[in-house]
């Protein structure tokens, strides 16, 4: 029999509830449980580099004001790149680039505050490779996100093959985490397609309650990160706006008041490519 202050693995959690007649919008400012809020502050005292990195730009999308309130601030390159002697700038590693990457989401216009003049496409391609053959896909689309995003346009977005890969996973996926993080992506490098994935509303209720529940009974915050880029991506997939141009990423979040019905019906906004 599970205890009161047992963690609940959301990856594998089946929840039994009635489907809604009606889908239902994701507002953090309402729907993140507050508890989880508190673990992921804990959880900053101790992170750094990389992972640190990951949740300053998880909280730009989610609740950009939680970076001041947590303190986090943009990072020295004498910070992210301690050793540049050894290396210089002529040989930044991959996770080091994945960080820069992060926080050029989270601080729009770091990555040339910090490093100008860098040429970062020629850091992450080898000739005659693509962004989505370097590693973990879901990784690449994010670092070239963060720091080359009009090559998002110009080549991610013209890659039907790409689209079907991340369709397939968001339809074959019976995890809402993952299936979600998949329909973010999908959201952010081919707009016009994101409405051809026929999410339904068991979706969206399913996802709220896998949050509240995987609140309940929290011993460990790295898991509260989780939930954090769970989050990320049920902002991302309800957003009233994604843009993604020379500028960066942002996210123009779905909003509700406070009253307002669950019942209320969510209409997916138009995506269109900026």
């Amino acid at each position: 029999m599970r205890t009161q202050v047992e963690r609940i693995n959301i990856k594998g959690l089946s929840v039994e509830a009635p489907v809604p007649q009606q889908e239902f919008p994701f507002d953090a400012e309402i729907d993140f449980p507050e508890v989880i809020w508190i673990w992921i502050k804990r959880r900053l005292e101790v992170l750094k580099d990389y992972p640190k990195s990951q949740v300053a730009r998880d909280l730009k999308i989610v609740s950009p004001k939680k970076l001041e309130q947590f303190g986090i601030t943009e990072p020295s390159w004498a910070d992210v790149i301690p050793d540049r002697p050894k290396f210089g700038f002529d040989n930044i590693p991959s996770l080091i680039r994945k960080l820069i990457a992060n926080y050029n989401i989270a601080f729009p216009g770091y990555a040339e505050r910090t490093f100008p003049g860098i040429n970062w496409y020629q850091y992450m391609m080898k000739p005659g490779t693509k962004i989505q053959d370097s590693g973990s896909l879901f990784e690449a689309i994010w670092e070239a996100a963060g720091l080359v995003p009009e090559k998002v346009n110009q080549e991610l977005g013209v890659d039907r093959e790409l689209l079907e890969r991340l369709s397939s996973y968001v339809k074959d996926n019976n995890h809402p985490t993952d299936k979600a993080e998949a329909a973010a992506l999908i959201r952010i490098v081919f707009p016009e397609d994101f409405g051809n994935l026929h999410i339904d509303s068991d979706f969206w209720h399913t996802s709220k309650v896998v949050l509240a529940e995987s609140s309940k009974g929290l011993t460990y915050a790295g898991e509260a990160i989780d939930d954090l880029a769970f989050a990320r991506n049920l902002i991302i997939m309800t957003a009233q706006e994604v843009h993604l141009n020379e500028n960066g990423l942002s996210v123009v979040p779905y909003r509700r008041k406070k009253d307002d019905s669950e019942s209320d019906q969510h209409h997916l906004p138009e995506v269109r490519r900026f």
